[in-house]
């Protein structure tokens, strides 16, 4: 089933390589995912809430950003890669702290094809709208894709909190990139360069 994305959609995304979407998550979800994101960057250890969390793992997978993300890259098969809670900062140099650059060139998964980043936090009254071009999103809820080749320079800093979601091909590879602020999290899983992820650490969303 898709997701009745419009050629405007997809259009637009294919030529800026990211869009905005807004109310893809409810206040409920939002509320679970801030208070799980908040606690695990607290305790330093923000990465793939998934993997520790029944409720989170469900919200993440659920089908509708799938296939959302499978429409814009025009794909019918999607794994998920990893997920990452941050807080938004006033560098200019890069959406996402600790990544400059792309996604692509700051993942150690080879074949990244989508990423999501929603916002978990309201703004405050002061931060006022940016000038048209990327940035974080504004409003609790809202989802912002993004393809994975495309530069992490925001129009606009933005402080917060956002919990990025990245989706991968079905045949992704594990590749150590050194960029990468979790280079050996894979490693760790039992994965060796140029290794296949299974669906078992990582499994399918859409097939």
């Amino acid at each position: 089933m898709k997701c009745a994305l419009s050629k405007l959609h997809t259009g637009f995304f294919r030529s800026t390589g990211y869009i905005e979407f807004e109310g893809l998550f409810s206040e409920t979800q939002i509320t679970l995912l801030k208070k799980i994101s908040s606690e695990r960057l607290a305790a330093r250890s923000g990465f793939d809430l998934w993997r520790s969390s029944e409720k989170v793992k469900n919200l993440l997978f659920s089908i509708r950003p799938a296939r959302i993300a499978g429409e814009l890259v025009e794909t019918s098969s999607l794994r998920i890669g990893f997920d990452q809670p941050f807080y938004g900062t006033n560098d200019p140099n890069t959406l996402i702290p600790g990544r400059t650059g792309s996604l692509a060139e700051t993942s150690s998964l080879e074949r990244v094809v989508c990423a999501m980043i929603v916002r978990l936090d309201p703004a405050p009254l002061n931060e006022g709208e940016s000038p048209p071009g990327l940035a974080l999103p504004q409003e609790p809820g809202n989802a912002l894709f993004l393809s994975p080749g495309l530069p992490l320079i925001p129009c606009r800093p933005r402080n917060g909190l956002y919990i990025l979601v990245v989706y991968t091909s079905k045949h992704t590879l594990y590749r150590l990139r050194r960029s990468d602020p979790y280079p050996y999290v894979y490693k760790h899983m039992g994965y060796r360069p140029g290794q296949q992820l299974s669906d078992t650490t990582h499994p399918l969303l859409l097939y």
